[in-house]
């Protein structure tokens, strides 16, 4: 776009919610394991869910390593005052400005 000087291009990473649900799912094993293998006589069927989340968690963590692309980006870039800012709006969420510099983001998809 004229008047839009793009500095920097970052791609925006995300974990699938189903993801998210399983850590919460492994962690909630790995505290109740630690507690029931402190504080109870039950202390082999607290390490195994202790192993069993550190183990889940990190399988999770090996596949989706920072997320997964999403398709967007973020962008550090410098808009001239001609630009308007309606045009801006229309393919950009602006996150952030500081003097000159712009943070923005795509507001959908673009290859």
């Amino acid at each position: 776009m004229d008047g839009i000087e793009i500095l920097t291009k970052t791609e925006i990473l995300e974990y699938p919610k189903f993801a998210e649900i399983l850590i919460a799912i492994f962690l909630i094993m790995f505290i109740f394991g630690g507690l029931m293998f402190l504080g109870s006589d039950a202390k082999m069927i607290g390490s195994l869910l202790v192993f069993v989340g550190v183990i889940g968690v990190l399988m999770i963590y090996g596949v989706y390593r920072g997320g997964v692309p999403t398709g967007k980006y973020r962008y550090t870039a410098i808009i001239s005052e001609d630009v308007a800012v309606k045009d801006i709006h229309e393919k950009y969420t602006a996150i952030d400005n500081v003097g000159d510099l712009w943070m923005l983001e795509d507001k959908e998809r673009y290859e």
